[in-house]
């Protein structure tokens, strides 16, 4: 019975890649599951058999991978065998969790706004009144949160905008002067 497993999935891998998919980690993870299943001696795809296969991985990550690899190869056979079981979406999930935005409070805010002052530049110190009132109403975490206790109660690192640079000397050197650049428009002969 494993040999029609090997033989369906070599048909379904030839399958998906005429349909334009590469499947080159699919078929590798397919070709272990066919091959445990062989091993286990087990005939047919089952849910439990692929908990199983997938709990094999060490990662979290990795067995939602697995899952999701054979749940198509499973919808595969199920249309062409019912004893094949199909794999429910969400069984494992194989997505990373988001990191938690870091919410600022009130109190955060008031301490941020009130020691700006203590921020070397005017800028620097006008950003941060300007900004902090806006981090208590967003998700919008401008500072690590990991960083934030320092001796003047800010936070550690710099913000997360990008520095400001020009893209060349040469650009804003032509925007001063487009007279020098340019031929005059001007001709010698009147029209």
């Amino acid at each position: 019975m494993t040999a029609n497993l090997a033989e369906a999935l070599s048909d379904y891998l030839t399958l998906r890649r005429s349909m334009g998919f590469s499947l080159t980690r699919v078929g590798q993870l397919l070709s272990g599951y066919v091959a445990w299943l062989d091993q286990q001696g087990i005939p047919a795809v089952t849910v439990d058999a692929t908990v199983a296969w997938a709990r094999l991985s060490a990662a979290p990550v990795a067995s939602g991978d697995r899952v999701s690899a054979v749940r198509g190869f499973a919808a595969y056979l199920h249309t062409i065998d019912p004893v094949h079981e199909l794999i429910p979406p969400g069984l494992m999930p194989g997505h990373r969790q988001r990191a938690v935005a870091y919410l600022y409070s009130n109190t955060d805010v008031t301490t941020v706004m009130a020691r700006a002052q203590y921020l070397k530049t005017p800028l620097r110190r006008a950003t941060s009144v300007t900004v902090a009132p806006s981090l208590s109403t967003s998700s919008t975490a401008l500072y690590r949160p990991a960083n934030r206790p320092t001796s003047t109660g800010l936070p550690s690192r710099r913000p997360f905008f990008p520095p400001y640079r020009p893209s060349s000397p040469n650009r804003w050197r032509s925007r001063r002067r487009p007279a020098q650049r340019r031929p005059s428009r001007r001709s010698s002969q009147p029209w």
